[in-house]
């Protein structure tokens, strides 16, 4: 793909955004799912989209209305207060359509996003989740016949397909914790959450001509660039437990545990190892991926926030997992967590530890 179009604008554009772009593009050409769900384990990742519904009218949604059910069911009454609408940003637009920001919310931890995408006046626009062949309401149960391949051709207008992926600082892409799509009309409404890396976050934006085969493919896509500075509205209580704690039936150390609360949601972090005389089965249970359910005085678990947990590996050899779930008016004083291998789905060991007010230092 030529670059010369980025150069004065953005510099150079590294390797790791070119292959993003090539990445996105060999997706477009797949048939997409029309539901799947993310899990982040040690090194796979699986980005997906979230397909709801709103009670709302459209052309009044913003982030807030657009987050996952799990998370806005569940606001803190704050939550309208770390909402921005004068988003600084700075784009180099793919053909065919414009991607703006409209909304967003960094709360210290996460960055949520509603991106507009408007389309040309000869364009009509499908998201990166959709198929030609789908219903252009499919988003809303598919109850209409009419499809986008025959919209387009009804209306004499370019189907083309447009997608958006956040970026890291890198320029390899972000897991995102969830992604939601909506429609204004034949605007695209996507809702971005995705692990906050400070103040500033960068979109690739791509665009496909779907049925234009007599076009050279490098002529087909189209590849733009976002980049936003969203502060962070500072409204964050810290917690943690008192560690290490001993894991008997798992054979693990419980090495830290803290917990993160915002108007928006609640951040539960656990890091763990296994313990000094462990067995081999619990290096290999480690590597299934050893995963936690944070259980409430009913002994049922909480429903995530979000649609993905991240679990990983640390530099020092310890197992870290960060868990989303939604935002509490009053934390527990306590909290229970019950591990288990994600694979297998064997239980090890449930722990109730009490909670402490710390500081963001601390954690």
């Amino acid at each position: 793909m030529k670059t010369n179009k980025w150069e004065g604008t953005f510099g150079t554009i590294p390797d790791a955004f070119s292959e993003t772009v090539r990445m996105t593009a060999a997706r477009m050409q797949r048939a997409p799912r029309k539901a799947v769900r993310t899990r982040l384990a040690m090194i796979m990742a699986a980005a997906v989209v979230v397909l709801t519904s709103t009670a709302f009218a459209l052309s009044q949604l913003g982030v807030l209305d657009t987050l996952q059910e799990t998370l806005r069911a569940f606001l803190s009454p704050g939550a309208e207060q770390l909402v921005q609408t004068d988003i600084t940003q700075t784009a180099q637009q793919p053909q065919h359509a414009t991607f703006t920001v409209e909304e967003a919310i960094n709360d210290g931890r996460s960055l949520y996003a509603v991106v507009r995408v408007h389309g040309d006046d000869d364009v009509l626009l499908m998201d990166g989740s959709a198929d030609a062949s789908w219903t252009t309401d499919w988003w809303q149960n598919g109850t209409s016949a009419e499809t986008y391949s025959r919209h387009a051709d009804e209306t004499n207008r370019t189907l083309v397909q447009a997608s958006l992926q956040a970026l890291d600082a890198s320029g390899n892409e972000l897991t995102p914790m969830s992604q939601e799509i909506h429609y204004d009309g034949e605007d695209i409404l996507y809702t971005l959450a995705f692990p906050a890396e400070g103040t500033d976050a960068t979109l690739s934006l791509t665009t496909f001509e779907v049925f234009t085969s007599d076009k050279a493919y490098n002529k087909r896509l189209s590849a733009g660039q976002l980049d936003m500075s969203i502060p962070i509205t500072d409204a964050r209580s810290f917690y943690a437990a008192e560690t290490p704690i001993d894991l008997s039936l798992g054979n693990l150390t419980l090495t830290l545990l803290t917990v993160e609360q915002t108007p928006i949601a609640t951040y539960v972090t656990s890091e763990y190892e296994a313990a000094a005389d462990a067995p081999a089965l619990t290096h290999i249970n480690l590597l299934d991926g050893i995963w936690t359910e944070w259980l409430d005085e009913s002994g049922v678990s909480y429903p995530e926030g979000t649609d993905s947990k991240a679990l990983w590996a640390t530099n020092t050899g310890k197992t870290r997992l960060v868990s989303v779930y939604r935002a509490f008016d009053t934390l527990p004083g306590t909290i229970t967590l019950r591990f288990h291998n994600g694979k297998t789905g064997e239980v090890f060991d449930t722990i109730t530890v009490p909670l402490h007010p710390t500081t963001e230092e601390e954690t």
